[in-house]
């Protein structure tokens, strides 16, 4: 079998996390023509083409491999929570009212106030479980107020103040508080080994189907071979008839086989068919009805190569590489994740708070309110503990015990995942070893039925035997020579299946996932 050294590029968006290359889809080979246009009568196909037009023209593929980009917005969004947020206000607003002290207000006592105030804050969620806002205020005060109470006129009055909150036993720390973030890189490698999953699915069935249109072809050789050989044998009996030297029940024998291996052929041609057909479907090649008339012709054939196998070396490459053991290992990854965060969730809540400010004094510009703002002699702060105790705690209590329970279920789900990829990998590696063996006895036996025919026909010649024995001896050799191109396409079908139970399919004929 050939494989190709191209490489196909699988789209998928990567979040940064990961490896970060880029990812696109490899070009079909340039023999391979577009889709779009008419299919020719005959198309020239080796494995690794027929795989490419399998990845790029399958329309689940295409639907699947958006999931993983999917995935990615999800990081997004979780990391998204501690995103700081800048909220700006401002307002204006005026004060008319009676005053009982009259000689400090004009207009009978009458207060008419002016306010400007503008404030802006900046909040942040911060991993380790803390929160902080800082907060600016400037207040402009504008009044008809005189006399003792009111020297200053406007008034400028600001405050710079950082506010903080610390949880000291639940939401503490850093693993805690990013365990969203965590469980959804997580869930976004699941979807690219889910991805990954279903393009072995699609290149083993491509495999197959390849190989099994192949076998196709080969019978219907083997019956067209078959056929000209009772045709030749029932020349040589009529001509024998005529001189005398065989009976004429032999020539009924002779035609009997004849109409039989045509009727054979039929059905081998049925069968080439209905193969052309379902690889067809496979690659989505038919655009048109009459792109069903289309008659694939594989370029590789099934050579034996023998390879040296460890059952050992086969399950622990199984181990390394396949995509749905990967899933089940990041799974626990995400149950440990969830009980550590159930558990932390048991806690009391016991927060640090406290705050610290900046203030001025009255003044009447804007700048000097600034300067008096900063000098640092007008100042507050405060600290103090706040402490929250949930009685009965029942539902952090069971989320708790419930992450136990499926962590434990995943767990076990895993084993019982290893044992059905030791059970998968030790059987398709006897396959591979009883279809080599196969494969030589197999061919042993053609060449041993090709002899015997040889030397009956000549037996025949001369008429020491008859044109049954011949027939016999060339049943025969059409059956051996079935089995040998049956055991070449089994052991080529077990190596695949051996691939894809060792995950490694897509190493195997070049394609990666970037």
């Amino acid at each position: 079998m050939q494989r190709g050294k191209g490489i196909v590029l699988i789209m998928i968006c990567l979040s940064l996390w990961w490896s970060g290359e880029k990812t696109v889809w490899a070009a079909t080979p340039s023999s391979l023509p577009p889709s779009a246009q008419p299919l020719p009568a005959e198309m020239a196909l080796s494995l690794e083409e027929s795989i490419h037009l399998a990845l790029q023209n399958n329309l689940d593929l295409h639907i699947e491999r958006f999931g993983p980009q999917i995935q990615a917005t999800t990081v997004g969004v979780e990391q998204s929570a501690f995103d700081p947020s800048l909220t700006l206000r401002s307002r204006i607003a005026r004060e008319r009212e009676g005053k009982d002290a009259p000689a400090s207000f004009p207009n009978e006592g009458v207060s008419d106030e002016k306010i400007v105030e503008v404030e802006g804050r900046l909040e942040q969620r911060l991993p380790t479980g803390s929160r902080y806002t800082l907060r600016f205020q400037e207040e402009r005060l504008d009044s008809n107020e005189s006399g003792a109470g009111r020297t200053i006129n406007p008034t400028h009055t600001q405050s710079l103040r950082l506010s903080f909150r610390q949880s000291l036993l639940r939401n503490f720390g850093y693993r805690v508080n990013t365990t969203p973030i965590r469980l959804a890189r997580n869930n976004q490698r699941i979807s690219e080994h889910v991805f990954r999953q279903r393009v072995i699915d699609i290149v083993t069935q491509v495999e197959e189907l390849y190989w099994n249109l192949v076998l196709r072809k080969e019978e219907l050789k083997v019956e067209e071979q078959q056929l000209r050989l009772a045709q030749d044998l029932l020349q040589k009996a009529r001509v024998q008839v005529e001189v005398g030297t065989l009976a004429s029940l032999d020539l009924l024998q002779a035609e009997a086989e004849v109409a039989s291996l045509q009727g054979d052929v039929i059905i081998a041609q049925n069968r080439v068919a209905t193969a052309n057909d379902r690889l067809k479907a496979a690659l989505n090649l038919p655009q048109t009805l009459q792109d069903w008339e289309v008659d694939i012709i594989p370029t590789d054939q099934p050579d034996f190569v023998s390879q040296p196998l460890s059952v050992d070396t086969a399950i622990e490459t199984a181990f390394l590489h396949r995509p749905d053991y990967r899933q089940a290992q990041i799974d626990i990854e995400n149950r440990s994740l969830q009980l550590r965060f159930r558990k932390n969730q048991l806690y009391p809540l016991l927060d640090l708070n406290g705050s610290v400010g900046l203030n001025n004094r009255l003044e009447e510009e804007f700048a000097d309110a600034l300067d008096s703002t900063f000098s640092g002699k007008f100042f507050s702060w405060e600290v103090g503990l706040t402490l929250q105790i949930p009685l009965g705690n029942r539902e952090a209590r069971n989320r708790f015990t419930r992450a136990k329970l499926e962590a434990s279920q995943a767990l076990t789900a895993l084993k019982r995942l290893e044992q059905q990829i030791i059970v998968e990998v030790r059987e398709a590696v006897r396959n591979v070893r009883a279809s080599q063996e196969r494969v030589a006895t197999t061919r042993l036996a053609r060449e041993l039925a090709e002899k015997q025919l040889a030397a009956e026909e000549k037996k025949l010649a001369v008429g020491l035997s008859s044109v049954r024995n011949v027939l016999e001896l060339q049943r025969d050799l059409a059956v051996a020579r079935r089995n040998e191109i049956q055991a070449l396409i089994d052991y080529r079908l077990a190596l695949a299946t051996l691939a894809k139970a060792q995950g490694i399919t897509l190493d195997v004929y070049h394609l990666t996932l970037e």
